[in-house]
């Protein structure tokens, strides 16, 4: 039967990419599991406030991002989920310096205060 034998399980642009990241799913499952265990914040998209202040602009965002989900599902959606599973951790590297400067705020308020009091 001709092209039978070309039958492929994901688009031809994508395979060789996706088939590389085949080869790091152990230690990808790792460092999911790791992150599921974390204290890394993530947003959790539950503010209506949100929606509430910029009803228009969230609704042409939301298309938008629809539309380029639906152009290249395969790599979008991997692309979706990629930015958020490492959105935790780059919050975390970008609220340092402030947490850093908080924690000293209050050793030295805890430290000027006495031991005792």
């Amino acid at each position: 039967v001709p092209g039978s034998s070309s039958v492929r399980p994901c688009h031809p642009a994508v395979e060789s990419w996706v088939c590389s990241w085949v080869a790091l799913q152990p230690s990808g499952s790792c460092i999911v599991a790791f992150l599921m265990v974390s204290n890394f914040r993530y947003y959790s998209f539950k503010d209506p406030e949100l929606i509430k202040r910029q009803p228009f602009v969230f609704l042409v965002l939301a298309v938008l991002l629809l539309t380029i989900i639906a152009a290249q599902p395969v790599i979008m959606l991997f692309v979706v989920f990629l930015s958020y599973v490492l959105s935790g951790p780059v919050a975390y590297v970008m609220t340092w310096p402030r947490r850093r400067r908080l924690e000293k705020a209050v050793h030295k308020r805890h430290e000027a205060s006495g031991p005792g009091e």
